[in-house]
């Protein structure tokens, strides 16, 4: 009877063998479990890495941030442009002054003397742009006596006497320019004096370039010869709105047609 207890009954190895292998399957359960967790974890960073990406975009898609942001370029590009629009209005403006201060100092009876006024301009100060400064200072150098450009006054010319046109402009400086662009062209008339008359045609404000004033005779001789060399343009009586074509070019440009008389 004990004999058949004694092999019956597991052995010490046996129970050890048991026990080892129980904990071994509670083992690789754990690390399962572990595995199963991990990958439970990861799954939950990502998901939480997605939902972090799509707030920041839905942050930056949002309709209120869209105009918001549209808004405050939109204000920032508009004052930029009324800065820059400032600015450049207010260069624009200085030239301006700056080119009618030079226009008044060739309003003078004689060349010299809008030599001079000129150099005045520059001692005094009141041009200050080195290129302009240069250029007006290369003229005065290389002017002879007597020679360059001058205004006359407009009430030198007239009703009485005549005068040479060579054209009509919208503004003063546009017809002085425009004047000495074709004296510079013909040198048969650099040294003529010249005058600007100012009228009114229809509303609008025009300015003759004119050289004069002269006798009948001279204005005729003058524009012939400028006619010779291949100019344009015409006689006219005075220096007022009554502008009596006696002489003109046969092929006479759209901006040498005569104007019509003022109205009153």
């Amino acid at each position: 009877m004990s004999e058949q207890s004694a092999t019956s009954a597991p052995s010490e190895r046996e129970k050890w063998e048991a026990d080892n292998s129980i904990r071994e399957r509670e083992l690789a359960t754990k690390q399962k479990e572990a595995f199963t967790n991990e990958a439970k974890l990861n799954l939950q960073r990502d998901e939480l890495d997605i939902r972090i990406k799509e707030h920041n975009r839905s942050r930056f898609t949002n309709p209120l941030f869209v105009a918001v942001v549209t808004g405050v370029l939109t204000v920032a590009v508009s004052t930029v442009s009324l800065i820059w629009n400032a600015n450049v209005q207010r260069e624009i403006e200085a030239s301006k002054a700056k080119a009618a201060r030079i226009l008044e100092s060739l309003k003078a009876n004689s060349p010299d003397k809008a030599a001079d006024n000129l150099d005045f301009l520059i001692k005094s100060g009141l041009l200050t742009e080195p290129g302009r400064i240069e250029k007006i200072n290369t003229y005065l150098r290389a002017r002879k006596p007597g020679e360059g450009p001058n205004i006359s006054v407009e009430s030198t010319v007239s009703n009485s006497g005549f005068s040479v046109q060579l054209a009509v402009r919208s503004t003063e400086q546009e017809a002085v320019q425009a004047i000495n662009d074709i004296k510079a062209r013909y040198p048969a008339i650099s040294n003529e004096p010249i005058v600007i008359i100012s009228a009114e045609v229809n509303g609008k404000r025009l300015y003759r370039a004119r050289l004069g004033p002269y006798s009948k005779a001279d204005a005729s001789s003058v524009c012939q010869a400028l006619q010779a060399a291949g100019g344009q343009c015409f006689v006219a009586k005075g220096g007022g709105p009554s502008n009596e074509i006696l002489t003109s070019s046969p092929n006479y440009d759209s901006v040498f047609v005569p104007l019509p008389p003022s109205r009153p």
